[in-house]
């Protein structure tokens, strides 16, 4: 398909057929605030032109392997003494993390005033093919994170795959539409948040999404909040900031309340980083995990979808500790790429001046979330220098570099010209856990994005402003 489209490259056709594709967007709600305009201004988000080509067996692997990613994340944020252990020396240098496992430790005493937790989780990946990451010639997919917070994009995944079949018929390659497969994400996340509500059992109770102070990826969350409005009408959806949250309370046996309305669900769509949070939000917080209302995520899940969580699950007879099955724990670790720690140990020393003798080998991950904070290159190696003997260091990870395969398609954006680019594309699949210690009540996958970045951008994140959102034609 990239051979057929080349051509257009610079023509009329080429720029008709981004218009075209841009007022599809507006029109459908494919868009994000404007930074730069009035409350009220809206701009198309960054998109590719037309799907890009991936693997039919590794998807449907990606997809069928998530149902245990979601289980794995669930028994880790069950596990006291494994994420205490885990994050026993990151807390001590990295405060974000710190507050976070305070806040743990508080509902961990009181003995989790909600037992139940919704998860809306995102594990990402890229395929890999360096010489470590071919089998028989084919690439493989090696996971680069799970997302345990604030997951974007799934709302508006349909939207940009209805987009992207409508540019396939008008540039006349109609006959590939059957090889893009179906995300029906937003329905899917909207279903585990309605079956929290009814696990809550209180008919008049809301949902609560918890929004970041200036919110510019809103239609995203809207696209959710509409979907819960389909499958269950009776069920009130509000939108709050945490400056709005100064006098939520907990009454009638820890329900809590805001503007006297009891709260059912609590979902995140902020929280994710240090300057997210002022004092007043870490009490708020506490507060709220204090709460009957579940929480999506909950603490315990938050904190199972840090990067040091990741790399002590990739090291030799730790799933073990998760799964039984060794078919379940060969097939999850397949999936992983080299993780390592960089505790001030002798094996953490090792690892860091492997990575200062070849930085380009690496990539070095502060425990942060939402796009711009991974370390690339030289820099690594300053950073390491930088940290040599500092406890500091504990706050970070190294992970192997993926080589992912390279493409060619169209990035378009709002007022820039659209020219013919190289691109590495990060898949994402969603999925949906619902459960306390003992019983799981929901868990499935839940569809997937597909998010490109220019092959010299190092991050893919889309709000952050680093990459586009794309769709996937099976080949």
């Amino acid at each position: 398909m990239e051979l057929h489209v080349k051509h257009l490259s610079g023509s009329k056709e080429l720029q008709d057929a981004a218009e075209a594709a841009k007022d599809y967007a507006v029109t459908h709600g494919l868009c994000i605030k404007s930074q730069t305009g009035t409350p009220d201004s809206v701009t198309a988000l960054p998109f590719c032109l037309i799907p890009s080509p991936f693997p039919r067996s590794v998807f449907g692997r990606l997809r069928s392997v998530q149902v245990e990613m979601n289980v794995l994340m669930h028994r880790v944020a069950h596990d006291y003494e494994f994420l205490k252990n885990c994050l026993e020396n990151t807390i001590t240098t990295d405060k974000f993390t710190a507050r976070l496992f305070h806040i743990y430790e508080e509902v961990y005493r009181c003995g989790f005033p909600q037992p139940l937790s919704l998860g809306l989780f995102r594990s990402d990946y890229l395929l890999d093919v360096g010489a470590s990451g071919l089998i028989e010639g084919e690439p493989v997919a090696k996971q680069i994170e799970i997302n345990t917070i604030s997951s974007s994009f799934g709302g508006l995944t349909p939207v940009l795959q209805a987009q992207q079949r409508h540019m396939l018929g008008y540039l006349g390659f109609s006959n590939l539409l059957p090889q893009i497969p179906e995300s029906n994400s937003d329905e899917l996340l909207a279903r585990g948040i309605v079956a929290a509500w009814k696990a809550y059992s209180s008919e008049r109770a809301a949902v609560m999404f918890v929004i970041e102070e200036v919110t510019y990826n809103v239609y995203d969350q809207r696209f959710i909040e509409y979907a819960i409005g389909r499958q269950c009408p009776e069920i009130r959806v509000i939108r709050r900031k945490f400056s709005e949250l100064h006098e939520c309370r907990l009454q009638d046996g820890k329900k809590l309340f805001i503007d006297n309305l009891e709260i059912a669900v609590v979902y995140y769509r902020t929280s994710y980083a240090p300057n997210l949070m002022t004092p007043k939000d870490w009490e708020i917080r506490l507060l709220m995990e204090m709460s009957l209302a579940i929480k999506c995520p909950s603490v315990q899940y938050h904190l199972a979808g840090t990067k040091k969580v990741q790399q002590v699950l990739a090291q030799p007879g730790v799933l073990e500790r998760f799964f039984t099955s060794k078919v379940t724990i060969d097939e999850i670790r397949s999936f992983f790429v080299g993780l390592y720690s960089l505790d001030l140990t002798p094996e953490g020393n090792r690892a860091a001046a492997r990575a200062i003798e070849k930085p380009n080998a690496f990539v070095l991950k502060p425990q942060r979330e939402g796009g711009g904070n991974n370390i690339y290159g030289e820099d690594i190696k300053n950073q390491l220098v930088l940290l040599k003997n500092k406890k500091e260091r504990e706050g970070y990870i190294l992970m192997d570099l993926i080589s992912p395969p390279l493409h060619h398609n169209y990035i378009v954006k709002a007022d820039t010209h659209v020219d013919l680019v190289e691109i590495i594309n990060e898949i994402g699949i969603f999925g949906v856990i619902l459960g306390d210690q003992d019983d799981i009540l929901e868990n499935y996958e839940a569809g997937f994005i597909l998010r490109s970045k220019k092959v010299d951008s190092k991050e893919c994140g889309i709000a952050a402003g680093f990459g586009a959102l794309n769709s996937i034609l099976l080949v």
